[in-house]
Protein backbone atom coordinates (compact mmCIF):
# COMPACT_ATOMS: atom_id res chain seq x y z
CA UNK A 1 0.00 0.00 0.00
CA UNK A 2 1.40 3.36 -1.03
CA UNK A 3 2.16 5.78 1.77
CA UNK A 4 -0.14 8.85 1.76
CA UNK A 5 1.02 12.40 1.29
CA UNK A 6 1.05 13.83 4.82
CA UNK A 7 1.17 17.42 3.52
CA UNK A 8 -2.56 17.20 2.73
CA UNK A 9 -3.65 15.39 5.89
CA UNK A 10 -4.75 18.52 7.78
CA UNK A 11 -6.90 19.73 4.91
CA UNK A 12 -8.47 16.39 3.99
CA UNK A 13 -8.73 14.49 7.27
CA UNK A 14 -9.92 16.91 9.96
CA UNK A 15 -12.62 15.23 12.04
CA UNK A 16 -15.46 17.06 13.73
CA UNK A 17 -15.84 15.46 17.16
CA UNK A 18 -16.60 16.86 20.59
CA UNK A 19 -13.06 16.01 21.74
CA UNK A 20 -11.31 17.24 18.58
CA UNK A 21 -9.56 14.64 16.46
CA UNK A 22 -7.62 14.07 13.25
CA UNK A 23 -7.05 11.07 11.02
CA UNK A 24 -3.78 9.20 10.97
CA UNK A 25 -4.07 7.71 7.46
CA UNK A 26 -3.60 4.06 6.58
CA UNK A 27 -0.02 3.38 5.54
CA UNK A 28 1.49 5.75 8.14
CA UNK A 29 4.82 4.71 9.65
CA UNK A 30 5.16 4.54 13.43
CA UNK A 31 8.36 3.92 15.42
CA UNK A 32 8.88 2.65 18.96
CA UNK A 33 12.29 2.15 20.60
CA UNK A 34 12.76 -0.06 23.66
CA UNK A 35 15.39 -1.91 25.64
CA UNK A 36 12.82 -4.10 27.41
CA UNK A 37 13.39 -7.84 26.79
CA UNK A 38 9.72 -8.83 26.38
CA UNK A 39 8.77 -11.39 23.74
CA UNK A 40 5.76 -11.42 21.45
CA UNK A 41 3.68 -8.50 20.24
CA UNK A 42 3.92 -4.88 21.38
CA UNK A 43 1.42 -4.18 24.17
CA UNK A 44 0.13 -1.02 25.87
CA UNK A 45 1.94 0.17 28.98
CA UNK A 46 0.53 -0.85 32.36
CA UNK A 47 0.44 2.72 33.67
CA UNK A 48 -1.59 4.44 30.94
CA UNK A 49 -2.82 1.56 28.71
CA UNK A 50 -1.20 3.31 25.74
CA UNK A 51 1.57 2.32 23.30
CA UNK A 52 3.63 5.37 22.35
CA UNK A 53 5.12 6.00 18.92
CA UNK A 54 7.23 8.58 17.17
CA UNK A 55 7.12 9.60 13.52
CA UNK A 56 10.92 9.26 13.26
CA UNK A 57 13.21 6.32 14.09
CA UNK A 58 15.81 8.86 15.19
CA UNK A 59 13.45 10.15 17.89
CA UNK A 60 12.24 6.67 18.84
CA UNK A 61 15.80 5.48 19.45
CA UNK A 62 16.37 8.26 21.98
CA UNK A 63 14.10 6.15 24.20
CA UNK A 64 16.54 3.23 24.13
CA UNK A 65 18.93 3.81 27.08
CA UNK A 66 22.58 3.79 26.09
CA UNK A 67 23.24 1.33 28.88
CA UNK A 68 21.79 -0.30 31.96
CA UNK A 69 23.65 2.19 34.17
CA UNK A 70 26.44 4.74 34.11
CA UNK A 71 28.94 6.17 36.56
CA UNK A 72 30.76 9.52 36.67
CA UNK A 73 34.23 9.41 38.17
CA UNK A 74 37.26 11.70 38.13
CA UNK A 75 40.84 10.68 37.47
CA UNK A 76 41.73 11.70 41.03
CA UNK A 77 39.25 9.13 42.36
CA UNK A 78 40.65 6.51 39.99
CA UNK A 79 44.10 7.12 41.47
CA UNK A 80 43.17 5.42 44.75
CA UNK A 81 41.78 1.99 45.63
CA UNK A 82 38.01 1.90 45.77
CA UNK A 83 35.71 -0.76 47.28
CA UNK A 84 33.28 -0.42 44.33
CA UNK A 85 33.83 -3.31 41.87
CA UNK A 86 32.73 -1.01 39.03
CA UNK A 87 35.51 1.45 39.80
CA UNK A 88 37.97 -1.43 40.01
CA UNK A 89 36.92 -2.52 36.51
CA UNK A 90 37.56 1.01 35.22
CA UNK A 91 40.97 1.12 36.94
CA UNK A 92 42.01 -2.03 35.11
CA UNK A 93 41.28 -0.30 31.79
CA UNK A 94 44.24 2.02 32.36
CA UNK A 95 46.51 -0.50 34.08
CA UNK A 96 45.72 0.58 37.62
CA UNK A 97 45.75 -2.48 39.83
CA UNK A 98 45.99 -2.61 43.60
CA UNK A 99 46.47 -5.49 45.97
CA UNK A 100 43.12 -5.17 47.69
CA UNK A 101 44.11 -7.74 50.31
CA UNK A 102 46.64 -5.17 51.56
CA UNK A 103 44.31 -2.15 51.59
CA UNK A 104 43.55 -0.60 54.95
CA UNK A 105 40.31 1.37 54.87
CA UNK A 106 39.69 4.49 56.94
CA UNK A 107 36.49 5.27 58.83
CA UNK A 108 35.44 7.55 55.93
CA UNK A 109 35.57 4.64 53.48
CA UNK A 110 38.74 5.91 51.77
CA UNK A 111 41.88 3.82 51.49
CA UNK A 112 44.51 5.12 53.93
CA UNK A 113 47.10 2.40 53.38
CA UNK A 114 47.60 0.52 50.13
CA UNK A 115 50.09 -0.48 47.46
CA UNK A 116 49.87 -1.26 43.75
CA UNK A 117 50.76 -4.63 42.29
CA UNK A 118 54.27 -5.04 40.87
CA UNK A 119 53.13 -5.46 37.26
CA UNK A 120 52.01 -1.84 37.05
CA UNK A 121 55.37 0.06 37.02
CA UNK A 122 53.95 3.47 36.08
CA UNK A 123 51.41 3.06 38.84
CA UNK A 124 54.20 2.26 41.31
CA UNK A 125 56.15 5.37 40.26
CA UNK A 126 53.14 7.55 40.93
CA UNK A 127 52.37 5.66 44.12
CA UNK A 128 55.95 6.02 45.42
CA UNK A 129 56.02 9.75 44.73
CA UNK A 130 52.75 10.47 46.48
CA UNK A 131 53.15 7.82 49.16
CA UNK A 132 56.43 9.25 50.52
CA UNK A 133 55.04 12.76 50.57
CA UNK A 134 51.81 11.56 52.13
CA UNK A 135 53.77 9.80 54.85
CA UNK A 136 55.80 12.93 55.61
CA UNK A 137 52.62 15.02 55.57
CA UNK A 138 51.09 12.72 58.21
CA UNK A 139 54.27 12.73 60.33
CA UNK A 140 54.41 16.54 60.31
CA UNK A 141 50.77 16.88 61.33
CA UNK A 142 51.24 14.31 64.11
CA UNK A 143 54.30 16.18 65.44
CA UNK A 144 52.42 19.51 65.30
CA UNK A 145 49.67 18.03 67.46
CA UNK A 146 52.32 16.84 69.93
CA UNK A 147 53.89 20.33 69.99
CA UNK A 148 50.49 21.82 70.74
CA UNK A 149 50.15 19.57 73.79
CA UNK A 150 53.76 20.16 74.92
CA UNK A 151 53.44 23.92 74.40
CA UNK A 152 50.37 24.05 76.61
CA UNK A 153 52.24 22.21 79.36
CA UNK A 154 55.33 24.44 78.95
CA UNK A 155 53.21 27.58 79.07
CA UNK A 156 51.49 26.43 82.26
CA UNK A 157 54.91 25.64 83.81
CA UNK A 158 56.20 29.07 82.83
CA UNK A 159 53.23 30.83 84.42
CA UNK A 160 53.64 28.72 87.59
CA UNK A 161 57.33 29.65 87.80
CA UNK A 162 56.50 33.33 87.44
CA UNK A 163 53.81 33.05 90.11
CA UNK A 164 56.24 31.30 92.46
CA UNK A 165 58.90 33.91 91.65
CA UNK A 166 61.21 31.11 90.50
CA UNK A 167 63.66 31.36 87.61
CA UNK A 168 61.54 30.61 84.45
CA UNK A 169 64.57 30.63 82.14
CA UNK A 170 64.69 26.91 81.31
CA UNK A 171 60.92 26.68 80.88
CA UNK A 172 60.86 29.83 78.71
CA UNK A 173 63.61 28.40 76.48
CA UNK A 174 61.66 25.18 76.08
CA UNK A 175 58.57 27.15 75.10
CA UNK A 176 60.53 29.23 72.58
CA UNK A 177 62.08 26.08 71.08
CA UNK A 178 58.64 24.53 70.60
CA UNK A 179 57.37 27.69 68.89
CA UNK A 180 60.39 27.70 66.55
CA UNK A 181 59.92 24.02 65.73
CA UNK A 182 56.22 24.55 65.03
CA UNK A 183 57.02 27.47 62.68
CA UNK A 184 59.53 25.38 60.71
CA UNK A 185 57.12 22.45 60.52
CA UNK A 186 54.37 24.66 59.16
CA UNK A 187 56.71 25.97 56.46
CA UNK A 188 57.75 22.42 55.57
CA UNK A 189 54.12 21.27 55.51
CA UNK A 190 53.31 23.88 52.87
CA UNK A 191 56.25 22.63 50.77
CA UNK A 192 55.10 19.02 51.14
CA UNK A 193 51.53 19.93 50.18
CA UNK A 194 52.77 21.73 47.05
CA UNK A 195 55.02 18.81 46.05
CA UNK A 196 52.21 16.33 46.72
CA UNK A 197 49.81 18.32 44.52
CA UNK A 198 52.44 18.43 41.76
CA UNK A 199 53.11 14.68 41.99
CA UNK A 200 49.41 13.85 42.19
CA UNK A 201 48.68 16.11 39.21
CA UNK A 202 51.31 14.32 37.12
CA UNK A 203 49.93 10.96 38.21
CA UNK A 204 46.39 11.98 37.29
CA UNK A 205 47.56 13.39 33.95
CA UNK A 206 48.99 9.96 33.16
CA UNK A 207 45.64 8.38 34.02
CA UNK A 208 43.83 10.83 31.74
CA UNK A 209 46.38 10.23 28.98
CA UNK A 210 45.66 6.50 29.17
CA UNK A 211 41.91 7.07 29.19
CA UNK A 212 42.31 9.23 26.05
CA UNK A 213 44.33 6.45 24.37
CA UNK A 214 41.40 4.11 25.05
CA UNK A 215 39.01 6.60 23.42
CA UNK A 216 37.43 8.03 26.58
CA UNK A 217 36.88 11.79 26.70
CA UNK A 218 36.11 13.99 29.73
CA UNK A 219 32.45 14.66 30.34
CA UNK A 220 31.39 17.76 28.35
CA UNK A 221 30.50 19.70 31.52
CA UNK A 222 33.76 18.77 33.23
CA UNK A 223 36.44 21.46 33.30
CA UNK A 224 39.58 22.35 35.22
CA UNK A 225 42.96 20.87 35.88
CA UNK A 226 43.88 17.22 35.71
CA UNK A 227 42.17 15.25 38.43
CA UNK A 228 39.06 17.41 38.50
CA UNK A 229 37.83 16.22 35.11
CA UNK A 230 35.03 13.69 35.27
CA UNK A 231 34.44 10.81 32.89
CA UNK A 232 31.19 8.98 32.22
CA UNK A 233 31.42 5.22 31.92
CA UNK A 234 28.47 3.18 30.71
CA UNK A 235 27.91 -0.23 32.26
CA UNK A 236 26.02 -3.34 31.27
CA UNK A 237 25.83 -6.45 33.45
CA UNK A 238 28.74 -5.19 35.53
CA UNK A 239 31.01 -4.66 32.52
CA UNK A 240 32.34 -1.36 31.25
CA UNK A 241 31.19 -0.59 27.71
CA UNK A 242 33.82 0.68 25.24
CA UNK A 243 33.75 4.38 24.25
CA UNK A 244 30.63 5.00 22.20
CA UNK A 245 29.31 1.56 23.11
CA UNK A 246 25.62 1.02 23.72
CA UNK A 247 23.37 -1.77 24.92
CA UNK A 248 21.34 -3.35 22.15
CA UNK A 249 17.59 -2.79 22.19
CA UNK A 250 14.92 -2.97 19.49
CA UNK A 251 13.19 -0.63 17.10
CA UNK A 252 9.57 -1.54 16.32
CA UNK A 253 8.45 -0.27 12.92
CA UNK A 254 4.68 -0.16 12.52
CA UNK A 255 2.50 0.48 9.46
CA UNK A 256 -1.14 1.40 10.04
CA UNK A 257 -3.52 -0.85 8.08
CA UNK A 258 -6.47 1.55 8.27
CA UNK A 259 -7.22 5.17 9.05
CA UNK A 260 -6.86 5.87 12.78
CA UNK A 261 -9.01 8.42 14.62
CA UNK A 262 -6.60 10.33 16.88
CA UNK A 263 -7.50 12.71 19.70
CA UNK A 264 -5.66 15.99 19.02
CA UNK A 265 -4.46 16.81 22.53
CA UNK A 266 -1.21 18.41 21.34
CA UNK A 267 -1.03 22.18 20.95
CA UNK A 268 2.37 22.39 19.31
CA UNK A 269 4.32 23.31 22.45
CA UNK A 270 4.80 21.12 25.50
CA UNK A 271 5.04 22.17 29.14
CA UNK A 272 7.48 20.30 31.36
CA UNK A 273 5.51 21.47 34.40
CA UNK A 274 2.33 19.91 33.04
CA UNK A 275 3.26 17.00 30.78
CA UNK A 276 0.46 15.58 28.68
CA UNK A 277 1.44 11.93 28.94
CA UNK A 278 0.11 11.81 32.52
CA UNK A 279 -3.51 12.44 31.44
CA UNK A 280 -4.46 8.81 32.07
CA UNK A 281 -8.14 9.53 32.69
CA UNK A 282 -8.31 11.56 29.47
CA UNK A 283 -6.81 8.67 27.51
CA UNK A 284 -9.37 6.29 29.01
CA UNK A 285 -12.25 8.60 28.12
CA UNK A 286 -10.99 9.04 24.55
CA UNK A 287 -10.74 5.27 24.14
CA UNK A 288 -14.28 4.81 25.48
CA UNK A 289 -15.51 7.39 22.97
CA UNK A 290 -14.23 5.16 20.16
CA UNK A 291 -11.01 6.99 19.32
CA UNK A 292 -7.94 4.94 18.40
CA UNK A 293 -5.28 7.03 20.07
CA UNK A 294 -3.96 10.44 21.06
CA UNK A 295 -1.43 12.96 19.71
CA UNK A 296 0.52 14.77 22.44
CA UNK A 297 3.37 17.21 22.93
CA UNK A 298 6.12 15.01 24.34
CA UNK A 299 9.69 15.18 25.58
CA UNK A 300 12.66 12.86 25.07
CA UNK A 301 16.04 13.01 26.77
CA UNK A 302 18.98 13.60 24.44
CA UNK A 303 22.60 13.49 25.60
CA UNK A 304 23.41 16.27 23.12
CA UNK A 305 20.27 18.42 23.38
CA UNK A 306 18.85 17.75 26.85
CA UNK A 307 15.03 17.80 27.00
CA UNK A 308 14.01 17.25 23.41
CA UNK A 309 10.49 18.37 22.48
CA UNK A 310 8.60 16.36 19.87
CA UNK A 311 5.15 14.97 19.03
CA UNK A 312 4.07 11.43 19.94
CA UNK A 313 1.11 9.32 18.98
CA UNK A 314 -0.22 6.92 21.58
CA UNK A 315 -2.41 4.08 20.35
CA UNK A 316 -4.94 2.40 22.61
CA UNK A 317 -4.93 -1.37 22.91
CA UNK A 318 -7.77 -2.17 20.44
CA UNK A 319 -6.03 -0.21 17.65
CA UNK A 320 -2.77 -2.16 17.84
CA UNK A 321 -4.27 -5.17 16.03
CA UNK A 322 -4.60 -2.95 12.94
CA UNK A 323 -0.91 -2.06 12.84
CA UNK A 324 1.54 -4.37 11.10
CA UNK A 325 4.88 -4.48 12.95
CA UNK A 326 8.40 -5.60 12.27
CA UNK A 327 11.34 -5.15 14.59
CA UNK A 328 15.09 -4.71 14.12
CA UNK A 329 18.02 -4.53 16.56
CA UNK A 330 18.76 -0.93 17.55
CA UNK A 331 20.73 1.17 20.05
CA UNK A 332 20.66 4.72 21.37
CA UNK A 333 21.60 7.22 18.65
CA UNK A 334 21.55 11.00 18.70
CA UNK A 335 18.78 12.77 16.79
CA UNK A 336 19.32 13.27 13.07
CA UNK A 337 16.91 15.54 11.20
CA UNK A 338 16.59 13.22 8.25
CA UNK A 339 15.49 10.46 10.61
CA UNK A 340 18.23 8.10 9.43
CA UNK A 341 19.68 5.62 11.90
CA UNK A 342 21.81 2.51 11.59
CA UNK A 343 18.71 0.46 12.40
CA UNK A 344 16.58 2.30 9.80
CA UNK A 345 19.04 3.78 7.28
CA UNK A 346 16.48 5.01 4.76
CA UNK A 347 15.15 7.40 7.36
CA UNK A 348 11.74 8.93 7.99
CA UNK A 349 11.31 12.65 8.53
CA UNK A 350 8.86 13.78 11.26
CA UNK A 351 5.36 14.34 9.93
CA UNK A 352 2.99 14.37 12.95
CA UNK A 353 2.99 18.20 12.90
CA UNK A 354 1.14 18.03 9.57
CA UNK A 355 -1.84 16.43 11.30
CA UNK A 356 -2.75 19.75 12.97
Amino acid sequence: MARPSHTRVAARHRLHTARGAVLLPAGSKLFHGTIEPFSGVLRPGGYDSVSWFSDSPSIAQLYIPRSGSSIYISSSNLARPDPDPTVQEIQKLVGLEYDYSEVEWGSNGRAKSYKPVDKAPWNRIGYNATSKLSKEWTEIENRMREIDTESTAAYDAWRSALKAKADPGAVKKRLDDLVDEDTKLRERLEEVKAKYAEAQNGYEKEIEKRLAAKGYEPWKNSEGRAGSRSYEFHMESGKVLPPGGATEGRLFIGTTQRDMKIWLKARGEGDLMNVQYHDVSGFRDARDEGLDGVLIDDFAQSEAHGNFGHLSVGLFGPALKDVRFKQVPATYEEFERGGKTKAYPKGSRPYFHRLF
